[in-house]
């Protein structure tokens, strides 16, 4: 007789939940946004639209341009600044059209937020948070980057390469941690040199050049 198959367990049951939460949830964050927005933005007046609109969207995408390791050098980076940008731009539309549905404002707002939380969770844990292209793209570009994006991205892939299973894409981590290692050394190799010395994770508290540099 054949050997039996294993029926899947109770966590490829939650796996498959979840995945179908987070399609869910791209579509109904979008959506709800989107309407709220609407509802927020036919009460406003132009002259507020005018200057709730366009000043938000333009500080939180200068802010994310700054916090954002690679950009603008990765896809993802561009991305996830460009969600910010949207971000910015509906966020007191969607306050005004929060407001605009009375007692059931808070409700709507809760729910929201917990389907964005999910979305933020699965874009940080899941296995797509960081795609070998990305690697490849930033190891390409790391003479490019600041100083401050390339400790940034050396404590991440440190976080990256625990989290690897796919032995590609452990290579690919490995890959990219020795081009960065290689171009630390060539900035400030002293520091480089007392940082292996030490065993500290972190390299910044060892580099003269410290994270504010960006040659």
């Amino acid at each position: 007789m054949p050997a039996a198959v294993p029926s899947p367990g109770p966590a490829h049951a939650v796996r498959n939940i979840g995945r179908v939460l987070v399609r869910l949830n791209r579509l109904v964050v979008p959506a709800a946004v989107g309407m709220l927005a609407l509802v927020g933005a036919g009460a406003m007046s132009p002259a507020m639209l005018l200057l709730t609109v366009p000043l938000p969207a333009l500080f939180a995408g200068a802010m994310a341009a700054v916090l954002v390791p690679g950009f603008p050098a990765l896809a993802s980076a561009r991305r996830t600044v460009g969600l910010a940008v949207a971000a910015g731009a509906v966020l007191m539309p969607v306050g005004a059209g929060v407001g605009r549905l009375g007692v059931f404002g808070p409700w709507v707002l809760l729910a929201l937020l917990a389907c964005i939380l999910v979305l933020l969770t699965d874009r940080l844990t899941g296995p797509g948070n960081s795609t070998g292209n990305d690697l490849t793209q930033l190891a390409r570009s790391v003479p490019r980057l600041p100083t401050g994006a390339l400790i940034s991205s050396w404590q991440e892939s440190s976080a990256a390469l625990g989290a690897a299973t796919d032995p590609a894409r452990q290579e690919r981590v490995v890959h990219l941690r020795g081009v960065l290692l290689d171009e630390l050394s060539r900035r400030d190799p002293a520091g480089v040199e007392r940082w292996l010395e030490s065993g500290d994770d972190a390299p910044q508290e060892h580099l003269g050049t410290g994270r504010n540099r960006t040659w």
